[in-house]
């Protein structure tokens, strides 16, 4: 019989492992849509998730060209940096006929955010490159914040209550072994 009970055990591991990853994807989708909808709040008036100029530049592989700290600094307040002398920043603010981008009130966590969704955007967001002149921004559907919620809330549920089953397989299968 602690065949059985072993073999329980292994199983409910398994489970927990896979509901503690779906979990994880959850977590990972709701940090997805956090950066889309700091990007649409604070960046996309201007800036698109490609190459494509808009009033400031297009930021497709911005993380290649410029460092993490640089970008905090720039982000938070590129009127700052610009004071400091910093080269980078004076020529980027020439290039675009200084227009001054505003200072976004943003943490570098909240940083970090929308440039995993600048490096990672939705396909949708991605033009088809069929050579249109279309100037739009692209639209793209957001998943409403209560879905990761929902699906954290019901994994948690499943634990719980898996542990439960658990705890009660176990006191049968000792009680008998026990007799």
């Amino acid at each position: 019989m602690k065949l059985r009970v072993s073999k329980v055990n292994i199983g409910l591991k398994s489970f927990v492992f896979f509901l503690l990853a779906l979990g994880y994807s959850a977590t990972t989708l709701f940090a997805q849509n956090n950066g889309e909808s700091l990007f649409k709040a604070n960046c996309a008036a201007c800036h698109s998730t490609t190459s494509k100029k808009l009033v400031g530049p297009g930021l497709e592989g911005i993380q290649t060209k410029r460092s993490k700290e640089w970008l905090y600094k720039w982000i938070q307040n590129s009127q700052e940096l610009i004071a400091s002398g910093d080269k980078d920043a004076i020529a980027i603010f020439e290039e675009y006929s200084k227009i001054v981008m505003p200072a976004q009130a943003v943490t570098n966590e909240e940083i970090d955010l929308m440039l995993e969704y600048i490096a990672n955007p939705p396909v949708s967001a991605v033009p088809s490159g069929n050579g249109t002149s279309d100037n739009s921004i692209p639209v793209v559907k957001e998943t409403p914040l209560w879905v990761p919620i929902l699906a954290i809330v019901v994994l948690l549920f499943i634990i719980v209550m898996l542990n439960m089953v658990y705890k009660s397989l176990y006191q049968v299968a000792t009680s008998k072994n026990n007799n």
